[in-house]
């Protein structure tokens, strides 16, 4: 949210990614991702709306696509989880990502 935030004021942000294994193994590198690239829904997509009694959040199941101009760059599931971390706090996060 906060890079589309930016996005919209013409400011590009670049974002780093340390990864890493706690063995110290070798870790799979992450796709690079153009400056300029914007994400949209998948076209078609089905949005699914998980919401169970025995977790205190929710999940929803997305596809996206990973957009260089008008060109369809990647694309990706991605499982968001939304839940309260009490007060008046909420998290938003990509619980998981894959690639199509």
């Amino acid at each position: 949210m906060t890079a589309f935030g930016m996005s919209i004021t013409d400011i590009n942000p670049t974002f780093f990614k340390l990864i890493g294994k706690s063995n110290g193994s070798m870790a799979p590198i992450p796709e690079r991702t153009p400056a300029g690239a914007t994400a949209q829904l998948t076209p078609g997509t089905k949005i699914t709306i998980e919401d169970k009694d025995s977790y205190g959040g929710l999940k929803i199941d997305v596809s996206v696509d990973i957009l260089e101009g008008d060109e369809v760059y990647s694309q990706y599931d991605l499982e968001l989880v939304m839940r309260s971390n009490g007060n008046k706090q909420n998290t938003i996060e990509i619980q998981k990502s894959t690639k199509k």
